[in-house]
């Protein structure tokens, strides 16, 4: 009787351990493909992460790129453009402000004018010249023994402090002028003389 009491314990204990196990092996096992499938989603989020981060860096390099051949071809094109004013200034706006502070040559721009300025078949229009105020004292002298006879024909002369240098006509009576103001001259001149310079320079 012990012995059947004791085969029987030595059986009810085997079959706990055994089923034990088994439960212990179920547990494990669903810990594990539970450890995996987490470990393989946060690869996958890992991946997701990296790739994000290296598509993000890519478009900042290219970013960057950009800006910079932007800004270097802007810093050239303005490096360029310094060139063409200061070449321009030195073959404009000095020989310009000599010319036109020449009374001869205010005297023979005034009479190219005067030949060609016959608005409504007038021989003799009546024009008034506007003068820099500050030169008076050598234009007014100067002008008047050299256009004596455009004086006696209906020019007058007039000095102004609005202008600098040059010379503007202005039709008797009326509100426009035509402007030989050296300003003007200038930049009538250098919006030829530019795309010249740029081409030459440059090609371009």
């Amino acid at each position: 009787m012990d012995s059947k009491l004791q085969e029987l314990t030595e059986k009810i204990y085997r079959e706990g351990v055994e089923k034990g196990e088994q439960q212990a092996q179920t547990i494990i096992g669903a810990a594990e493909k539970k450890a995996g499938a987490i470990l393989e989603g946060a690869r996958r989020e890992a991946d997701e992460i990296l790739a994000d981060a290296r598509k993000k860096a890519e478009e900042l390099r290219r970013n960057i790129e950009a800006d910079m051949r932007l800004s270097c071809s802007q810093a050239v094109q303005a490096f360029r453009q310094q060139i063409i004013d200061a070449l321009v200034f030195e073959a404009v706006d000095t020989p310009v402000a000599a010319a036109l502070s020449n009374p001869a040559t205010i005297t023979d721009f005034l009479k190219a004018v005067l030949q060609s300025w016959k608005p409504a078949g007038c021989e003799a229009p009546s024009l008034a010249v506007l003068l820099p105020e500050s030169r008076r004292s050598e234009l007014d002298q100067a002008l008047k023994s050299a256009l004596q006879e455009q004086l006696s024909k209906g020019l007058f002369l007039q000095f102004s402090k609005k202008i600098k240098g040059g010379f503007q006509i202005q039709p008797a009576g009326s509100s426009y002028k035509i402007s030989f103001a050296d300003d003007d001259f200038k930049e009538f001149l250098k919006e030829y003389v530019r795309p010249k310079t740029r081409s030459f320079l440059f090609g371009s």
